[in-house]
């Protein structure tokens, strides 16, 4: 039993770092798109002072076009992937990881304490599980990658090999 609550734990740890690496990929992207955006919004916005006052070359005209162009396409492809939704959203389900992971170690340090028998990690255990079901279901709606679940197992891994050597460096 307290083998499944470690596994548990181990679960909502991978599952934190994953949508977090998901998370950091999303801002990552919205950042890349949403900022040439911008700028070009600010230089056509310029350009378009410059030519109520005069005659600008046509290669000035063509350019501008061309960067409307760029900031509609640019724009077009992140409203469509909506990288930002994606950010909040593997944040918000990494966040919930946290605190499942979390409620996890501190009902695992109450049974190595004494403080709570193997009923009282039974029944812990039921409704860690169905919260960790409740946070997978959510996590539905926001993928992750291959990728992101490898650097969650390489987190995880680092993570309880450090808790290990701490351990080990404390007795």
């Amino acid at each position: 039993m307290v083998d499944s609550l470690h596994e548990l734990c181990r679960n909502a740890n991978i599952g934190k770092y994953r949508h977090f690496s998901a998370a950091a990929r999303a801002k990552h992207l919205n950042d890349r798109l949403g900022l040439p955006v911008v700028a070009i919004n600010i230089i056509l916005g310029s350009v378009f002072f410059v030519t109520l006052s005069t005659d600008i070359p046509d290669v000035a005209k063509w350019a501008g076009g061309f960067l409307a162009l760029s900031a509609a396409l640019i724009s077009g492809i992140s409203t469509f992937f909506n990288f930002g939704k994606l950010f909040e959203g593997h944040r918000g389900i990494g966040n919930k990881y946290v605190a499942l992971a979390a409620r996890c170690s501190l009902v695992s340090a109450r049974y190595e304490d004494g403080l709570l028998d193997l009923n009282g990690v039974d029944a812990m255990l039921s409704e860690l599980h169905q919260r960790y079901t409740e946070i997978n279901d959510e996590a539905k709606a926001f993928a992750t990658t291959d990728k992101d679940f490898a650097n969650a197992i390489a987190s995880e891994d680092l993570r309880a090999r450090t808790l290990r050597d701490r351990e080990q460096h404390s007795k």
